[in-house]
């Protein structure tokens, strides 16, 4: 087909090539690649030709241009244009949005649930909220207990970075710390003092000691024991801090839906957990007005020795249906919780013959003690404040389990070699049987008849289980089979792909495996494909990403060096893995997903006639069958694979173990290493959510906590004797609680720079002082000026502060004038000041300043943000305008008794020309 007829059809149909695909379109005339070559652009005659030896059956007469028309564009002739001798025709291609026929609407149509769901009883109180107000009636700051933002990030750091605590103990002794950026804290010691006062979560952890007694004699002939610990939290407290994070509200669902791509409710979607049914199905069973919190867990062992040593560690991670999937598989978003530590045991006082169930067992009891307490909170409901505020009856129901095969086997109470879902025969597995998934009640029946040593019932053989006790028995609501989830790396990439689709067919082609990395190596490079330039064969460790880039290209490497059968076999198994991993379904997708299992069954007989395979009996080829029912039931496959708690061992298991001192107690110290870890990503979230509180100021200019003197300082403060003059009691002066962010432009208030002393005209005070009059009455300031520097910490936090002013000394008071932290009034004009406050002088005294500040960016050890470039000066040397204007000294009458103070005064930027300044900032 020639291009332009190409071009034309898709513009015809309504769809737009990908621009890289359009760019392989040109490529095949080979245009491109010789027009960017010369850097100039190509008329193409697109008339037709009837030369089979030309490409697409066209001419390409290519013309050379100058180089400023590069980019000139290029049209394309519609087909019924002549293409007569002499007519030429120029090609126009456009970048056009890929919308692809059949997608999804942007905004489903929704089918609320038809009964109450979701109630709210009232408005509470959330963990941020409780903590601010907490704060506001201590006096302190947001920040505390540390003493400022800066202090706060040199604290968040050192926590964070993985500095050993030897290594804060010598950063802290070093004299730059002492001298320069004096922390409250002089230890280790003290800084995790501060950091263990952070406000916590409401799940704390603690430890059971159990002990297995073996059927193996000791040396004395008793029976020899193993002393194991399990490390758990109380999963209601971790449900109750996940629901009231307020860092997840805008990601939380509370009541089910249903999704629909059609206003006919025809075309049912599936997504997250909150569109499926089994969502609906539980909400039916609850009373009215109940909010269910799907519970889902998630578990795997993991080794924590490095090179050498026997070390691991069973983390098991609990998160929440609610929460959006995309958010909850983040793990910078904090979304999921360890819920504890399963004991690793070796279990040796045990016989080899019984150390298998007993490992059963043992995994069973420890679940049952870690989730004892779903038990009565899944079937009578809890009261909880959600991040919205409003406190709901909530029910924490196991809704998934993730896990691997051995791992689902294991939860499952089955040998590995049988299905954990169904009763499906092991002799059986490979084929497209379709079969119900068992039964709870008669699993537990049917173990309980085993475990009793009662006549065993051929169940207990048949679906290959073991005589313990399952932990999911007494969880209400709960039906484990229907739990368990997909796992697209262990399932299909890691078995189904790679273990088995990839063997199988480099055992079909001629050539075998040399054939396959021959393909392999030929391949063209391209920027969204991984190039084997060695091929597979020779590599050893794959990883999941590894296999996804394999799958892009592996029926091009099949296709025409296998039987045809073969191909399709392929292209079925890689139609299903593409299909699965889709983040949203509909039933017609779903049913896509169905046709490709169905064709895979069909076409894999080809790899018993080529003697490849004898069955198909594998449990991981199984498990596809359970995809389409699974998602329909608990939303797509993606929210659930094993790939999100491996990513997050790294942060729960391997970096908490290499925190430790990797002895007996590590497991211990990994606990307390994560509870500080969680308090300060706690406390971060928290600030950010208190600056966008009404009350607290987003950027105050002053420091962070304003103090009345010693007296009123809190525990936390740093102390610095100041003489406090007599004339102004202190308890006119509580202490005052503010927040915001740090000024990383000028010196915080660590910096004990002295204070200038008083001149005969004005005295520099720090930035955002409140400024009194030095001839004001013996009582000070007075009236309502008195008042207006008194203000109580919860007026205090309701004060505006826009200057960006950069922080001051620590001392409150110096020469008897009180330093406020935050003006009353953030900008005044000269006017206003002269007319509603009675500073007469204050113009003469301003601009004799300032004349003096002209030029200069430091007034002592104090940074100005007045320099020669914010002043405009008249040939006499008088200032005409300023951009803002910091008072660091009180003149002579600008504060006498009025009804409040300012500290600051605003004045317009120097006027440009063709403008007039404003006359108040006219010299005086």
């Amino acid at each position: 087909m020639p291009l332009w007829t190409s071009l034309a059809a898709l513009t015809a149909t309504g769809s737009s090539p990908r621009s890289k695909d359009l760019r392989h379109t040109l490529a095949a005339g080979e245009i491109v690649a010789w027009q960017k070559s010369q850097h100039v652009n190509a008329n193409v005659n697109m008339g037709l030709s009837s030369d089979p030896s030309c490409p697409h059956g066209q001419d390409l007469d290519v013309d050379m241009v100058p180089m400023d028309v590069y980019d000139a564009p290029i049209s394309t002739p519609h087909p019924s244009t002549s293409t007569a001798a002499g007519v030429r025709h120029t090609v126009t291609i456009e970048d056009v949005p890929d919308v692809e026929s059949g997608g999804l609407p942007h905004r489903p149509w929704i089918e609320d649930f038809p009964e109450p769901a979701a109630q709210c009883f009232g408005m509470g109180e959330t963990p941020f909220e409780r903590t601010l107000r907490e704060q506001r009636t201590r006096g302190d700051a947001p920040f505390a207990p540390f003493e400022d933002l800066e202090e706060w990030d040199l604290a968040q750091w050192l926590v964070t970075s993985g500095v050993t605590q030897a290594s804060i103990d010598r950063f802290l002794k070093l004299d730059v710390t002492r001298g320069r950026t004096k922390p409250s804290f002089e230890s280790s010691y003290m800084f995790h003092k501060k950091v263990d006062a952070l406000p916590g979560g409401t799940a704390s952890w603690k430890v059971e000691v159990l002990e297995a007694v073996g059927d193996k004699l000791g040396d004395d002939g008793k029976a020899r024991t193993e002393r194991l610990e399990l490390w758990l939290r109380d999963p209601v407290d971790c449900v109750r801090d996940l629901l009231g994070n307020s860092m997840l509200r805008d990601s939380l669902t509370y009541a089910p839906e249903r999704h629909y791509a059609d206003a006919e409710g025809k075309n049912r979607v599936y997504e997250n957990m909150w569109t499926g049914d089994w969502w609906w199905d539980v909400q039916a069973k609850l009373p009215d007005g109940a909010t269910i919190a799907p519970v889902i867990l998630a578990s795997d062992k993991t080794t924590l020795s490095r090179m050498s040593g026997d070390k691991s560690a069973w983390p098991v991670y609990l998160t929440l249906g609610n929460i959006a999937k995309a958010v909850r598989r983040r793990p910078s978003a904090h979304a999921t919780i360890l819920l504890g530590y399963l004991p690793v045991a070796k279990l040796e006082c045990f016989s080899k013959k019984r150390r298998a169930l007993e490992g059963y067992r043992l995994f069973h009891l420890c679940m049952t003690k870690m989730l004892a307490p779903l038990v009565a909170a899944g079937r009578d409901g809890v009261r909880m404040t959600c991040a919205d505020g409003r406190i709901r009856h909530v029910h924490p129901i196991l809704a998934a389990y993730i896990a691997d095969h051995p791992e689902q086997c294991l939860v499952a109470a089955c040998q590995e070699n049988f299905c954990p879902k169904c009763p499906v025969p092991p002799d059986q597995r490979g084929e497209p049987v379709y079969s119900r998934l068992k039964d709870p009640a008669r699993v537990r029946t049917v173990m309980k008849q085993a475990a009793e040593g009662l006549d065993t019932p051929p169940e207990f053989t048949e679906w290959g289980l073991r005589a313990v006790e399952p932990f999911w028995e007494h969880l209400p609501h709960a039906d484990i089979f229907t739990a368990l989830t997909p796992d697209l790396l262990h399932q299909l990439h890691k078995g189904v792909f790679k273990e088995h689709l990839v063997s199988w067919v480099i055992q079909a082609m001629p050539g075998g495996a040399n054939e396959v990395d021959s393909r392999f190596k030929a391949m063209l490079k391209h920027s969204d494909l991984r190039h084997f330039k060695n091929g597979i064969s020779l590599v050893s460790q794959w990883t999941g990403t590894e296999f996804k880039n394999m799958e892009k290209v592996f029926l091009g490497v099949v296709a025409g060096a296998a039987d045809e059968r073969v191909v399709r076999a392929v292209r079925a198994v890689l139609d299903f893995i593409y299909l699965a991993h889709f983040e949203a379904h509909t039933d017609q997708s779903l049913n896509a997903l169905h046709q490709a299992w169905r064709d895979y069954h069909h076409y894999k007989s080809v790899f018993i006639e080529l003697e490849i395979r004898e069955h198909f009996n594998f449990p991981k080829g199984h498990s596809m069958e359970h995809y389409e029912p699974s998602i329909r039931s608990s939303g797509t496959a993606d929210g659930y694979s094993t790939e999100h708690p491996e990513r997050l061992h790294i942060d729960f298991a391997k970096l908490a173990y290499g925190a430790s001192n990797k002895q007996a107690t590590y497991i211990q110290q990994m606990t307390r290493w994560l509870e500080r870890q969680e308090a300060v990503y706690r406390f971060s979230c928290y600030l950010g959510w208190a600056a966008t509180q009404p009350g607290v100021p987003s950027a105050p200019a002053g420091p962070q906590a304003v103090q009345s003197g010693p007296a009123a300082s809190p525990p936390h403060a740093r102390s610095h004797p100041a003489a406090i003059p007599s004339n102004t009691p202190s308890s006119s002066v509580p202490s005052l609680a503010l927040s915001g962010l740090p000024n990383t432009s000028g010196p915080g208030p660590h910096h004990t720079a002295p204070v200038p002393q008083a001149s005969s005209e004005t005295r520099p005070a720090p930035a955002g002082a409140a400024v009194c009059s030095s001839t004001s009455t013996s009582q000070g300031c007075t009236g309502p000026q008195a008042n207006a520097l008194s203000i109580a910490s919860s007026d205090a936090a309701s004060l505006p502060n826009e200057t960006g002013d950069e922080l001051v000394e620590e001392n409150p008071w110096k020469d008897g004038y009180r330093i406020a932290k935050v003006p009353p009034f953030p900008s005044l004009t000269v006017t206003q000041l002269v007319a509603q406050f009675g500073a007469t002088h204050f113009k003469s005294a301003l601009n004799n300043y300032l004349k003096r500040l002209a030029g200069i960016r430091k007034v002592g050890n104090f940074r100005t943000d007045i320099g020669f470039r914010a002043l405009r000066q008249d040939p006499k040397g008088d200032v005409v305008s300023v951009r803002r204007v910091h008072l660091r000294g009180p003149p002579s009458t600008v504060c006498p008794d009025s009804t409040v103070g300012s500290n600051v005064v605003g004045a317009h930027a120097p006027a440009r020309e063709g403008r007039t300044a404003p006359k108040y900032q006219k010299p005086a």
